[in-house]
């Protein structure tokens, strides 16, 4: 009785050893290649967006705090010192390099 499971143990070996061979050569390789190809567009496209909504972000925060600078009265400008506004736009300014230089992975 045991002899036989070990007859269908090895008919089950050798039939799948077949169909492994009868199988295109590469076929799981271009499978592979596909699959990291797809990672490798996916993760361009995210950066690319990345970069524009980073910029947008920080064109927007500029403009925002220019807009408000201009507005402000001119007792504003009386109190505050202008190195801490111009200090002000310098952070708007390394908050933009750094988005661009160092994207979220």
């Amino acid at each position: 009785m045991l002899s036989c499971f070990d007859e269908n143990a090895h008919n089950l070996a050798s039939l799948g050893a077949a169909s492994l061979r009868s199988a295109p050569q590469y076929y799981y390789l271009r499978i592979y290649a596909i699959i990291n190809f797809a990672i490798v567009v996916a993760v361009y496209c995210r950066q690319i967006f990345v970069y524009f909504v980073a910029i947008r972000a920080s064109r927007s925060m500029f403009e925002d705090l220019l807009r408000s600078i201009l507005r402000a009265p001119m007792s504003f400008f009386d109190t505050t010192p202008i190195g801490r506004i111009v200090n002000r736009f310098s952070k708007v300014s390394a908050l933009n390099s750094y988005t661009t230089n160092n994207p979220i992975t």
